[in-house]
């Protein structure tokens, strides 16, 4: 039996807890439509492959049938995040990258599971992750696995780059972030100079029984748009990949989306 409560009382929860805790075979399970809302999930509950896909405001589609390809980017520069660091400075790119309308050469590599091209400031924020798309900071978002997980003692976040123009990519791997015991989670972003994005699933491991929440897609600079890959609390399939195509410039569609001048 499980009992969702959204957006309810403090005291009415405080109450539904108690009387749960009489129950042995009662699971609660807390969650809420606001911002930066997080709750946790049984290893039963996360898997299915929840690719919500579709097409978004600007013109972003998925691909899911990207053909695995693992790169290993164990010898690559290591960002120098650990558990208890959430962002690094601006890290250079070696290609201009569009990205909703809007040209990048640098990034910010937070060690949740994300990376944005603007929003540094952040950083309490960052390890909730919100749904995808949402106003609330931080934006500008490209997220293959975002959530509270955190590097374990082994894990690391590094990047680099490859191929020749036009057809250069810059990498970044998130390896064994971890919630719970038991849990390792590793992952690849890939942007690719034609301004396509791949997200690779490694081991996605729950080995305990509980994973928290966490969240796929990309979201533009002001938080209105965004192509969602996982439900929130949905779960990736390890082994897979799947390719956020760029839309040709001749259809981008700025509704929620004035470029930037700077």
């Amino acid at each position: 039996m499980k009992v969702k409560l959204s957006r309810i009382p403090i005291m009415l929860v405080l109450v539904s807890l108690v009387m749960a805790s009489q129950f042995a075979d009662l699971e609660i399970c807390l969650a809420n439509d606001d911002v930066n809302a997080n709750s946790n999930i049984s290893k039963e509950e996360i898997t299915n492959n929840n690719a919500v896909g579709g097409r978004d405001v600007f013109g972003y589609t998925l691909d899911e049938s990207e053909p695995f390809d693992w790169i290993d980017v164990s010898s690559g520069t290591d960002t120098g995040l650990t558990s208890a660091d959430h962002v690094t400075e601006a890290i250079s790119i070696p290609f201009n990258f569009s990205f909703y309308g809007n040209i990048y050469n640098k990034v910010y590599i937070q060690s949740h599971g994300c990376l944005s091209f603007t929003d540094t400031t952040y950083t309490y924020t960052w390890s909730f992750d919100s749904k995808i798309p949402d106003p609330a900071k931080p934006n500008n978002v490209i997220a293959p696995y975002w959530g509270p997980n955190f590097l374990s003692p082994s894990g690391w976040v590094r990047y680099t780059s490859g191929g020749n123009i036009p057809n250069q990519y810059f990498i970044i791997e998130w390896h064994d972030l971890t919630f719970y015991a038991g849990n390792s989670f590793t992952f690849q972003t890939i942007l690719y100079e034609n301004g396509d994005i791949v997200f690779q699933y490694g081991p996605m491991l729950t080995g305990g029984s509980m994973v928290a929440c966490a969240m796929g897609g990309i979201e533009n600079i002001t938080g209105k748009d965004g192509l969602a890959y996982l439900n929130f609390c949905g779960w990736p399939t390890p082994y897979e990949a799947v390719r956020s195509l760029t839309p040709d410039p001749n259809t981008w569609n700025y509704a929620f989306l004035p470029p930037i001048t700077e």
